[in-house]
């Protein structure tokens, strides 16, 4: 991509829902604060998103909303503000999902209750662990895969629980050009949770209501992708945290007498009622919808436009998009990543003079790279593969780039250029690569200024000893793009 200056003013779309017109909504618009919200007007301002254009899953407790018949002892009202497509827990007990649901795509302009990162995307539900085990969850993943999902939102995780099936899940996800976001976890910790530590997958921390990194709770590490608003605690307290959709849950249990004439026992009959509602909620599982709300906006204006962004083109523009959150190092850090997302900056991408390049170059040159003992995610199997005894191999390849970058003006300017993971044939976890959530690296970048621009690029492979077989393909498979 070439770079260009941006210039200063823009369009802005105002929507009319109430939430978003009394402040409430201030990770899209903070009037008194810009840097604290993702300038979503400005982006709204050139896509707003399409019903069907593209297909976001959400793996958490459920949604409640407006596109489903229920059966049942349940007592429910739709949710107004939602449009559902595929779902596996139309009540959502925890409320979780459904809030998660309303930033991502809560019904925008409709005059009533608040708008969503998306105006009009219908959002698709799988139950995530707080609605079901770890291993069901993987299942349900797996099921959102099969369904064409391009986006899933994983706003839950673990500081201790590791789960190789989890991983395997993943890389399916990620050779099926699956976008997955995740959140790095509340605790305060310097390490993130899992699933956002899994290579290929896009953690994502919290920003406060002031635009600074949200100290009090997010974790930060190695892996982090950006922060995006998750308000000043994780906790439900209102103005300081995110504002969205929601559900209000309770039971009536009513004694039912014992009919001796059949010889029937007593017993509680009891009715679950699910009212829609709008909730304040705090924390890292509210920094992550709003980056899948970004993400989706760029994916549907790519295709508007005749573009075909996979799931690294999203990652990779919403990052180098990002803004650098104050005090913070400038550029990657380990607390807030490469920023603070911004919806506008990473839609305009898409225009002059921005433009964007492709390549592919397959094969490179081979050296023995040391021996192995560890897991592989291997896609094909949805699991890992154990290397108890192997080697690894590492592909490096010089590559020319299908044009000259050279600016005269700015001799310093240079484009950005991002290597797809090895992913595209699988992946892989590497002591050398840890934390650095991309498996194949790009380790250098030359633009001079008479002959043509080249990278040079590497990865690894592993050799089994048990059978001989290399994961997650051969070096001569190796396809950088």
């Amino acid at each position: 991509m070439a770079l260009a200056p941006v210039t200063a003013a823009y369009c802005q779309a105002m929507p009319n829902d109430p939430g978003f017109m009394n402040g409430n909504q201030w990770g899209l618009y903070n009037s008194a604060n810009r840097n604290a919200d993702i300038k979503a007007p400005e982006a709204w301002s050139l896509y707003k998103g399409d019903q069907d254009n593209v297909i976001i899953y959400i793996s958490d407790s459920g949604l409640l909303c407006r596109d489903h018949v229920w059966a049942g002892v349940v007592d429910i009202q739709k949710h107004p503000d939602l449009r559902g497509g595929y779902c596996q827990n139309y009540r959502d007990f925890g409320w979780h999902g459904t809030f998660i649901a309303g930033i991502i795509a809560g019904l925008t302009n409709n005059n009533q209750g608040i708008a969503g990162v998306n105006w009009n995307t219908t959002i698709n539900q799988v139950d995530g662990p707080s609605a079901g085990s770890l291993a069901l969850t993987r299942e349900n993943l797996f099921t959102a895969v099969s369904n064409g999902a391009e986006i899933i939102n994983m706003s839950w995780g673990s500081p201790s629980v590791i789960d190789l099936g989890l991983i395997g899940v993943c890389a399916r996800a990620y050779n099926s050009d699956v976008l997955m976001v995740s959140a790095t976890g509340n605790e305060k910790l310097g390490t993130i949770n899992h699933p956002s530590s899994i290579p290929g997958v896009m953690a994502v921390g919290a920003s406060d209501k002031e635009g600074n990194y949200a100290m009090n709770f997010s974790n930060y590490g190695s892996g982090i992708s950006v922060v995006a608003p998750g308000g000043n605690v994780a906790d439900t307290l209102p103005n300081i945290t995110i504002y969205s959709t929601g559900v209000r849950h309770w039971r009536d249990s009513i004694w039912v007498e014992p009919d001796s004439n059949v010889n029937a026992p007593g017993y509680w009959l009891c009715t679950n009622y699910f009212r829609p509602r709008y909730k304040w909620g705090g924390g890292t599982s509210a920094a992550a919808p709003f980056v899948t709300g970004v993400a989706g906006l760029l994916k549907g204006y790519a295709k508007s436009k005749g573009i075909v962004l996979n799931n690294d083109d999203l990652r990779r523009i919403i990052e180098i998009t990002a803004d650098d959150v104050p005090g913070t190092e400038p550029g990657y850090d380990e607390y807030t990543g490469h920023g603070k997302v911004n919806a506008h900056k990473a839609l305009s991408m898409l225009n002059p003079p921005w433009e964007i390049k492709k390549g592919e170059s397959a094969g490179g040159d081979v050296e023995l790279y040391g021996s192995y003992s560890g897991y592989v995610p291997y896609w094909p199997l949805i699991q890992s593969v154990i290397i108890n005894n192997g080697q690894r191999w590492r592909v490096h390849k010089t590559i020319q780039l299908p044009r000259y970058y050279y600016d005269f003006a700015n001799p310093s300017k240079k484009p950005y250029v991002c290597i797809r993971g090895a992913q595209s044939a699988g992946w892989h976890y590497s002591p050398d690569l840890t934390g650095k959530k991309n498996d194949a690296q790009l380790i250098g970048l030359i633009v001079p200024q008479k002959n043509p621009s080249y990278l040079t690029a590497h990865t690894i492979v592993y050799l089994n000893w048990n059978n001989m077989q290399f994961y997650p393909c051969s070096p001569v498979q190796v396809n950088f793009a």
